[in-house]
């Protein structure tokens, strides 16, 4: 439908990244829908990497060759580790809504920033999720937060709808917050 800049996420969760046929599974997708790893991005979180094995990081290595974005999801609410993000080849951090709605706590604000920070310092694309509000917008804006996405923006949308938003909400795909 000529959008071709947008990036789909998708989830996966421990037992699947144990299980040993993610790549198979990921490259049959892939050629089955002629869709470009520059396409995608995998989310894992922090308890998906407790298992801190040669394996786990052989298989990031081999979905990163393929041009996939690899995301560390809720950041901070797990099992936070800072050897993850050395350890492993995350290239996208996401803050985690329990911590953004919270903005306007003093403490709350000192622990995004000190993530917003310590993932720019490492080379990490930044997102925000589960902004609400104006002000939990300008706080990030302030940050030079990379990306942002939340209810503020839009609620989660049905195919057809979400190709409506994306027809008359152009420059909501790749703005700078």
């Amino acid at each position: 439908m000529g959008y071709d800049n947008i990036r789909v996420s998708f989830n996966v969760a421990a037992q699947q990244l144990h299980r040993g046929n993610l790549l198979s599974t990921i490259d049959e997708v892939m050629n089955k829908y002629q869709i470009s790893g520059q396409n995608l991005e995998l989310e894992l979180t922090e308890s998906s990497l407790l298992e801190n094995s040669s394996a786990i990081r052989t298989t990031l290595n081999a979905i990163r060759e393929r041009n996939i974005q690899i995301s560390l999801d809720d950041f901070g609410t797990g099992y936070s580790s800072l050897s993850y993000l050395t350890d492993f080849p995350i290239d996208i951090l996401k803050i985690d809504k329990s911590f953004v709605s919270k903005i306007g706590e003093q403490k709350q604000e000192a622990v995004i920033s000190a993530i917003v920070a310590m993932g720019k310092a490492m080379g990490m694309t930044i997102v925000a999720e589960g902004i609400e509000t104006r002000e939990q917008l300008n706080f990030l804006n302030k940050l030079d937060c990379h990306l942002a996405q939340g209810y503020l923006f839009s609620k989660p949308l049905a195919e057809n709808n979400a190709t409506e938003f994306l027809k008359s909400n152009s420059t909501l795909i790749h703005p700078s917050i």
